[in-house]
């Protein structure tokens, strides 16, 4: 017997089966991976610090003679007879004032360290007593205060 065409065409073919779901396999992570995932941050993170370390430059190192110029600055304000105790106060702040903005200035950019000339006791450094003298007589002159005057006990360098 044999079955009709219009029979088969009536019989349900079975559904097509999906395709199975394949889940994702993620590569499983053995200690060897994570000692050279470890290795490799160490090595970039070295590498930046031996490129920092190599391309900072050494500051340099200054004094300046402040015992000479505040001593010279008193004296200038005990030789005038006419000044108050209230005037001699405001101008010995307005000298330290001035002081430290010039202190500030010279260091603003991060490349020098300046210390007080008596800290230093051997090596080389640069003195910057005239310059900062002369700076600082300048933004007196601008108070109308007195100089700071001669800078005395600068060594010759």
């Amino acid at each position: 017997m044999q079955a009709s065409p219009e029979a088969e065409a009536e019989t349900p073919s079975p559904a097509p089966k999906p395709a199975p779901k394949r889940e994702a396999a993620l590569p499983r992570l053995r200690g060897q991976h994570v000692l050279i995932g470890l290795l490799a941050i160490n090595m970039v993170v070295t590498g930046a610090l031996w490129f920092r370390v190599m391309t900072d430059t050494r500051p340099v190192i200054a004094t300046v003679g402040l015992t000479s110029l505040a001593r010279n600055y008193a004296q200038s304000l005990a030789s005038d007879p006419t000044i108050s105790a209230e005037a001699l106060q405001i101008r010995t702040q307005l000298f330290m004032a001035e002081g430290q903005k010039e202190i500030d200035r010279l260091t603003a950019d991060g490349g020098m360290v300046l210390l007080a000339r008596e800290c230093v006791l051997k090596g080389e450094d640069v003195d910057l007593t005239p310059q900062f003298a002369a700076s600082l007589n300048t933004q007196l002159a601008a108070t109308k205060s007195p100089a700071v005057g001669a800078v005395a006990n600068v060594p010759e360098q």
